[in-house]
């Protein structure tokens, strides 16, 4: 989608700050995903509930209602296992 009254895209159409103020100063664009999550939330949640006080003040990563990690130290293997 072209922003409006922007004549610098139309007069430089190859210079990459022009280009990136056109993208920038266009209207927005909304798109809908009607995919379901691919997490199950509920699962994450009642795993919350059930070990809230036994991890409290503690980072904690969950998929699918399982833990997949606790620690900072942990963070960086544990979103290999995320994906």
């Amino acid at each position: 989608m072209q922003p409006r009254n922007f004549p610098l895209k139309a007069q430089y159409p190859e210079h990459e700050v022009v280009k990136k103020l056109a993208y920038l100063l266009a209207p927005s664009v909304v798109t809908v995903d009607r995919d379901p999550p691919m997490t199950d939330v509920r699962a994450n949640r009642n795993w919350l509930k059930q070990n809230r006080m036994e991890y409290r003040g503690r980072w904690v990563a969950l998929k699918d209602g399982l833990e997949v990690c606790v620690w900072r130290e942990e963070l960086f293997v544990g979103l290999a296992l995320w994906r």
